[in-house]
């Protein structure tokens, strides 16, 4: 497991914004580490927590950021093309222009993160175990049909 000092290290330059391989190869870590520490220290949460405050990052501004981008738009170059008798004689009746389109892409990855963070759907379940499985009942069954199955097929043969 990692040191103090490396996991210091690591949540510092996670909070920079570098991916968890080069977080991990600063810090001295695999990363198999880093993601080990990300997903089940919770003193490395906190501390995240506390590194992206301390940058501005707060919860408030990562709502205001993805409310904003779920009406994202993108600009694209577009060929106008006029009817007849429409008033661009002087664009010969085509004419290249610029127009904001709806930025599906981002609009997104900024519902899929909304709905993660209000807990709309769980990507994961993990099971910590306490529950036990009883299957000789089925496979007493299932192995009573096979027997009845292939006892059937040989009397009929």
């Amino acid at each position: 497991m990692a040191k103090p000092r490396e996991k210091k290290i690591y949540v510092r330059e996670r909070a920079k914004g570098k991916t968890i391989r080069k977080a991990a190869k600063i810090a001295g870590i695999s990363p198999t580490t880093g993601v080990t520490l990300e997903k089940r220290d919770p003193a490395f949460r906190s501390e995240m927590h506390a590194a992206l405050d301390k940058i501005g990052c707060t919860a408030e501004k990562i709502a205001q950021t993805v409310h904003r981008n779920l009406d994202a738009q993108k600009v694209i170059s577009a060929n106008v093309i006029a009817k007849s008798g429409d008033e661009m004689a002087d664009a010969h009746s085509m004419t290249k222009d610029f127009v904001e389109v709806p930025d599906n892409m981002a609009q997104l990855k900024a519902a899929e993160l909304a709905g993660k963070f209000r807990s709309d759907f769980v990507e994961r379940v993990e099971h910590s175990g306490g529950i036990e499985f009883n299957y000789s009942d089925r496979l007493e069954a299932a192995k009573k049909r096979s027997v009845e199955a292939l006892l059937a097929r040989r009397g009929k043969a």
